[in-house]
């Protein structure tokens, strides 16, 4: 059985000096994170809005 455990995240944005691509960092800390570009964010948010019913 799943059980759901509350969980602070943390959203933020970085960009390597000298690189033209935004990273997406979706964290609670170390080893339970998610980084991603901003164009696989884009994928991902509309993808779950789908999920949840929530198309726009």
């Amino acid at each position: 059985m799943r059980t759901a455990h509350p969980e602070e995240y943390e959203i933020g944005l970085s960009r390597a000096d000298g690189s033209t691509e935004t990273w997406v960092y979706i964290g609670a800390g170390p080893g339970e994170y998610l980084e991603v570009s901003v164009e696989s964010a884009r994928r991902l948010i509309a993808a779950l809005q789908h999920v949840c019913g929530r198309e726009e």
